[in-house]
């Protein structure tokens, strides 16, 4: 039944693309998608055999949930949606050079940023941690492959994109507000450190057992 409805639905898009059909509607691709996700050992040859038989613009409404599963912790699955998004950027590259690109780029970012935030973002388990690294890794390593392929065919175009998400960036995000976004993130635990500092140097001061010299010196050797 799987494979008779996944044949029915292939058969569905091939006709709409061919006739030209005015379908608003991703229900189909979507229901492919679902069938390939939750039964891939069984499906996924006959959902690579569909796809190759299937106009690659047929799945232009649902580009954004492909992206979505490069990260997928099944192998086989990761390569299909991988494929199927670079032959779909093969004939509309407008819908995949974009998201491809701007991920890059804000993975860059971060990277140059600092592991500030990932640091204190790590109060889950080990073992989900890791499973949210790995899908990372995954879907970073297939838009990478999928811009690879996409700039040996369009290089121009490529090229030209990544110049334009660059400038974006600079315009969006001033050296200005990022020092100050910095500053802010930081004053609160400068607030703190002089807080007990001058608690400690208070304790210092209380002590009677010192002399005024001993107390003095304690507090700037120590704070």
């Amino acid at each position: 039944p799987l494979r008779t409805s996944m044949a029915a639905y292939f058969s569905y898009m091939r006709l709409s693309e061919e006739q030209q059909a005015a379908h608003a509607s991703v229900s189909v691709p979507l229901r492919l998608l679902r069938l390939l996700l939750k039964h891939p050992s069984e499906l996924r040859d006959d959902f690579a055999a569909g796809v190759a038989t299937t106009p690659p613009a047929a799945w232009r409404g649902i580009v954004p949930q492909l992206f979505a599963r490069l990260g997928h912790p099944v192998t086989a699955v990761r390569a299909q949606v991988q494929s199927l998004i670079s032959s779909i950027g093969s004939v509309l590259p407008e819908l995949v050079l974009y998201p491809a690109l701007v991920e890059q780029a804000s993975a860059a970012a971060s990277a140059q940023l600092g592991a500030q935030e990932l640091g204190v973002s790590v109060s889950g388990s080990a073992s989900s941690t890791a499973a949210a690294a790995a899908a990372a890794a995954a879907s970073q390593a297939g838009r990478l492959s999928i811009t690879e392929r996409l700039r040996a065919e369009q290089p121009k175009m490529v090229e030209q994109l990544q110049q334009m998400i660059a400038e974006l960036n600079r315009c969006t995000l001033l050296w200005e507000d990022l020092l100050a976004g910095v500053l802010t993130s930081q004053s609160s635990d400068v607030a703190a450190r002089v807080g007990k500092l001058r608690v400690e140097a208070r304790r210092v001061r209380a002590n009677t057992k010192l002399t005024d010299s001993e107390k003095e010196r304690i507090v700037c050797d120590k704070y």
